[in-house]
């Protein structure tokens, strides 16, 4: 039963094309995923350590100011939405026509 749940996910991700999953292959993407987990994990430690021990309040400030003058905008704001419609319509149209399954 297993084996038939790997074929389906197989044709379901690119046709008949593919080889069947492998641990090797399995083993590489869990392995980049903790790799990246872990990497953030000590990352944002390292943030909070600096905000706590160091006055982060100006640089908090000045982020803030300068995300509200990119969310006001206007080619900031008529790039997103034309770039987030680009991506609504391709995903739209490979679900209806059925390319997505291929």
């Amino acid at each position: 039963a297993a084996e038939g749940g790997q074929r389906a996910m197989a044709v379901l991700a690119c046709g008949e094309e593919c080889a069947p999953p492998t641990w090797d292959t399995a083993g590489l993407h869990i392995g980049l995923g903790i790799g990246l987990w872990c990497m953030m994990l000590l990352l944002g430690y390292g943030l909070s350590i600096y905000t706590f021990a160091n006055d982060a309040a100006s640089l908090q400030a000045a982020a803030h100011i300068w995300r509200r003058k990119l969310h006001a905008n206007i080619v900031y704001v008529l790039l997103y939405t034309s770039l987030v419609g680009a991506q609504f319509v391709q995903f739209c149209s490979r679900t209806i026509t059925g390319h997505g399954a291929r």
